[in-house]
């Protein structure tokens, strides 16, 4: 029985050994992004991907954005965002109280349930263990509300800026960091295909 990297050699749709090792060479790491594309003649040049080099870019826009400000749009800026944290973390409050009183009203009608037979009884147990598993995971936190007395004590604008340009640096660092690993691991898997092709090449050349 043919595999997916043998069926066109069983059919004869692939008859050259280049074919045959090109298309078993999607499977390993350096080309395992290209598993599921369309099978080309050749082996792909690997290039970096647009993602870490536009990433890079953003993060270096926002860190000159952030260190361009001046104290009146700091302080704009750090109104209208503490007004959306308090907003954000409000919400939050709200719709955890909402998710704990229909967990409870649920939990309560199953705690009425009665297990009809002993065989029975594992499935009620089930049914209370869920909805106490959810309310300690869903209900069980302090987090917006500890978030929301952190907002409201926030008073400088200064902090805030500095605290915002810290992080963007530090983004912008680990942006950097990425890409070059980035363009490392392509150099490394590019390497390891020309590797292939030369011997691939030297199974072909010696028929």
């Amino acid at each position: 029985m043919p595999t997916g990297y043998t069926a066109g050699v069983m059919d004869g749709t692939i008859t050259e050994f280049k074919d045959y090792a090109f298309q078993c060479a999607r499977t390993f790491g350096a080309l395992v992004t290209e598993r599921d594309n369309p099978i080309t003649p050749d082996l792909p040049t690997l290039e970096v991907g647009d993602y870490h080099v536009a990433s890079l870019r953003e993060k270096e826009k926002e860190v000159k954005r952030l260190s361009s400000m001046t104290p009146p749009q700091i302080e704009k800026e750090f109104l209208k965002s503490k007004n959306r944290d308090i907003k954000y973390h409000t919400k939050g409050i709200k719709d955890q109280e909402k998710t704990l009183q229909r967990y409870l009203k649920m939990l309560e009608e199953a705690k009425k349930f009665v297990a009809p037979t002993d065989e029975h009884t594992s499935y009620r147990d089930f049914l209370i263990s869920q909805l106490e598993e959810s309310l300690n995971w869903d209900c069980g936190s302090t987090y917006h509300q500890e978030q929301l007395v952190k907002v409201k004590k926030k008073r400088s604008a200064k902090a805030w800026h500095k605290e915002q340009l810290d992080e963007a640096k530090y983004r912008l660092k680990y942006a950097k960091k990425s890409l070059k690993e980035e363009i490392e691991r392509v150099k490394s898997r590019n390497d390891w295909l020309d590797q292939l092709r030369k011997a691939v090449e030297a199974v072909e050349n010696s028929k």
